[in-house]
């Protein structure tokens, strides 16, 4: 198996799970459907249960755009092969533009009930929404929930 940049891609779509779901990529103390956190989150999104997995911390916290790009990106990261993951490039675009709507929420305090408020959160290739592009702004973090201590 030869590692690529869309290994690592995966790699980083796990680590994004990871803090978003407050636990590590392998439990074996859990059931065998749940050891996997990538497999136990794309299971849950598919199911539309995303939200009863993220860190009960964060769930407030986040805006429901934010979380909804947040996790749109992590899971494009999961896709089955390299061909269909997106850059890093890509990722990195993504992500910024959910830490925008975080802060954009935040300055107009309309974050209301967090992501406990939305139930169906993903939005597949196929329904894919026409917001991927940048919207202007200073910031170049990849911190994506920066405002959430």
């Amino acid at each position: 198996m030869q590692l690529t940049e869309k290994s690592d891609v995966y790699s980083f779509g796990v680590v994004l799970f990871e803090v978003l779901c407050a636990r590590p990529a392998l439990n074996p103390m859990l059931s065998d459907e749940k050891v996997s956190l990538s497999e136990w989150a794309l299971h849950c999104q598919e199911n539309g249960m995303l939200d009863m997995i993220v860190d009960p911390y964060l769930k407030d916290k986040i805006a429901p755009q934010s979380f909804k790009k947040f996790v749109e990106t992590a899971v494009k990261c999961l896709a089955e092969t390299g061909r269909e993951r997106p850059s890093m490039v890509d990722v990195l675009r993504n992500l910024e533009l959910a830490l925008q709507l975080q802060e954009r929420a935040e300055e107009s305090d309309s974050i209301d009930g967090g992501i406990s408020d939305e139930i169906v959160l993903f939005v597949g290739p196929e329904n894919k929404d026409s917001d991927d592009r940048m919207i202007e702004s200073s910031t170049t973090s990849i911190d994506c929930f920066s405002g959430i201590r």
